[in-house]
């Protein structure tokens, strides 16, 4: 009730081949390594599914033959659920990367994930390969702002010793 911005980070499955040819056109130095082009080159595919998810289909069965191999392979899209879920974790870690950041120059923010993805999704007007991840309260700290103080929880809960 107290940030003066809202922001909502929307994970798109819809640019994939877009934003990979971007980051080829737009590396910041002279020239794209080699690995870096043939990477970007092949990202498209790994997180298509293709229609009536054919392309995901075939991967499953190649990634399952190769698995037989003990072959180690990259993390794939075998349904739109699939690309959904990649899409919205990588959202999630640059959405930890932007409250740092703004941290860093001294605004505070809340990061928000049980929101109403349908209405803010109408609100928004996005499409249907577009998924608000999360919202996240931005600006400067307020004196009257809602704080509570820090608990932690037992590390056991959460780190387990191999």
């Amino acid at each position: 009730t107290t940030a003066s911005e809202l922001i909502v980070c929307v994970a798109r499955t819809d640019r994939i081949d877009e934003m990979a040819k971007k980051n080829i056109s737009e590396f910041p130095f002279p020239q794209a390594p080699d690995a870096v082009k043939k990477y970007y080159r092949f990202i498209p595919y790994n997180y298509k599914t293709g229609y009536f998810n054919a392309l995901g289909n075939f991967k499953k069965v190649a990634f399952k033959m190769a698995r037989q191999f003990n072959k180690q392979l990259p993390v794939s899209a075998f349904n739109p659920a699939d690309a959904k879920l990649w899409a919205s974790k990588t959202t999630a870690l640059a959405c930890e990367n932007l409250v740092l950041a703004l941290r860093a120059h001294g605004f505070d923010s809340c990061m928000m994930e049980g929101f109403d993805e349908p209405l803010v999704s109408q609100i928004l007007a996005l499409g249907e390969q577009q998924y608000p991840v999360m919202v996240i309260a931005a600006g400067e700290r307020a004196t009257d702002g809602v704080f509570f103080p820090q608990y932690r929880f037992d590390r056991d809960l959460f780190i387990q010793k191999v």
